[in-house]
């Protein structure tokens, strides 16, 4: 799904309409549903073109795959267990949280 990136869209998503547009997507019944089919399902109206921007935005941040035959979701969802977890069975955030400032050298990193 490729639209024109120059063109400044007249309305962009709010992030409720994109979070209820993912969990459409999460709780479809089949592998792969249509624009149509999507617009049916969604507890409110979206309008089109703001439909498809979220799609690409969707699509290009790997989270669903567009086909001839329709839009599946592919993203994994992040379980708790996937998490580190300390000997106490808690997440150490701290540890995370410092981890990610020395990554992205944000700030200065508590040792």
């Amino acid at each position: 799904m490729k639209t024109k990136i120059h063109e400044e869209p007249v309305h962009w998503p709010t992030l409720n309409t994109v979070i209820m547009v993912e969990n459409t997507l999460k709780k479809m019944e089949g592998s792969v549903i249509t624009i149509a089919e999507l617009k049916r399902k969604l507890p409110r109206q979206v309008n089109h073109n703001t439909l498809i921007l979220i799609l690409e935005y969707l699509e290009r941040s790997n989270k669903i795959f567009v086909s001839i035959r329709g839009i599946t979701w592919i993203a994994r969802e992040r379980q708790l267990h996937d998490l580190p977890m300390s000997e106490e069975g808690t997440i150490p955030i701290e540890e995370a949280l410092t981890k990610a400032k020395k990554k992205y050298n944000y700030g200065p990193a508590e040792n």
